[in-house]
């Protein structure tokens, strides 16, 4: 553990009472500390015993590394980089750079979705010209090092204007967002896309990294308008949409798109046969999301391999139903179940699940 024993974590803001709730879960000798709307840090006693795999259980840590401290002052990127170096001078050099800032709305409030800003850029450049290769490792011709598991990651938050807190994590083997600068997931949008749920399923499908074959069957409950149809279908797969309100035309067109419209509690199961990938996204109370899908991947006639469940969460007291949430899943038979707060969810949370671990 480093030097100081203080923690970081970046998070949607509005989930930091269960960050912090469940952070201090994971690890109860762990006591919050500095915060900011999305951002929070933790002091650790000196006797603190960290479970293993504590980082990945985080559900709400959208990052989550080793505090080493902050600059601060008004003169400019380039003069708080140069302190910022002055300040890790001496530590084991890094592989990776991630810059970011901390959000500056809830998600999805007047449009506004995660990721990098014009002052976070400028931040970035100056720090990679600040430096040198006994700091921050780089290939022969300057380039960042391709980035792999076990690399050392500096990374540097702008909390408020002036202001950067940085620290350092380690990227993570089956935790492909220890590769994002703060955990947030960027992907090319196409002009079709009819909704944001197109960038929520492909975020979800980067994150989980299902075994999915082309050709395969996905039945997704509440899909409509059809973004995240659109993102099923881009990864190859057969859809089969559920909705009683109107599809988007543009997906209605696709071959591989089937519509039913009707609610989930109307699928007849016998139908459901070819179904390998379930997922829903409903607009409704975890209770009910549960209940539809229970009803259909217990019943003889369906074989799903894996789901993606949203997990609405109309009250943030509601975070602190996952550990029962897990546990229901696991009793339908689901052997491996992973569940994170994803950097384009609003107020809800990604549930996945396997019949088998990976690998098996």
């Amino acid at each position: 553990m480093p030097d100081g024993r203080f923690l970081f974590a970046t998070c949607q803001r509005g989930a930091e009472t269960a960050l912090k709730s469940e952070l201090t879960a994971l690890v109860p000798e762990l006591r919050p500390s500095f915060s900011r709307p999305g951002y929070v840090t933790f002091k650790a006693a000196d006797d603190a015993a960290f479970p293993p795999h504590w980082e990945s259980a985080a559900v709400f840590a959208r990052s989550l590394g080793w505090s080493l401290g902050k600059v601060r002052g008004d003169s400019g990127a380039s003069a708080l980089a140069a302190e910022l170096a002055a300040a890790v001078a001496g530590l084991e050099p890094f592989e990776q750079l991630h810059v970011w800032p901390r959000d500056a709305a809830a998600v999805g409030y007047r449009g506004f979705e995660p990721g990098h800003s014009d002052d976070s850029s400028a931040a970035a450049a100056a720090l990679a010209a600040a430096m040198p290769g006994e700091l921050l490792r780089r290939e022969e011709n300057g380039a960042a090092l391709a980035v792999r598991a076990g690399q050392r990651v500096l990374d540097v938050i702008l909390v408020e204007p002036g202001e950067w807190w940085f620290g350092w994590h380690v990227i993570r083997r089956g935790d492909p967002w220890t590769r994002w600068p703060g955990g947030i997931f960027h992907c090319d949008i196409p002009e079709a896309v009819v909704s944001r749920a197109y960038v929520k399923m492909r975020e979800a499908l980067a994150c989980f990294r299902f075994p999915i074959k082309r050709g395969e069957t996905a039945l997704e409950i509440g899909s409509s308008p059809g973004g995240s149809s659109q993102a099923l279908l881009q990864a190859g797969l057969k859809v089969i949409g559920v909705d009683p309100a109107e599809m988007s035309p543009a997906l209605l067109a696709e071959s591989k798109f089937t519509h039913w419209r009707m609610r989930g509690t109307e699928i007849r199961k016998s139908h459901c046969r070819d179904v390998k990938w379930l997922t829903a996204d409903v607009n409704a109370a975890p209770g009910y999301t549960l209940d539809v899908v229970e009803g259909i991947v217990t019943n003889q006639h369906v074989k799903a391999a894996g789901l993606l469940l949203t997990i609405k969460l109309p009250e943030w007291e509601l975070a602190g139903e996952l550990p029962q949430n897990v546990e229901r899943i696991r009793s339908w038979g689901f052997e491996w179940i992973r569940a994170r707060q994803m950097s384009h969810n609003r107020q809800e949370y990604c549930l996945a699940a396997l019949r088998r671990s990976p690998g098996k």
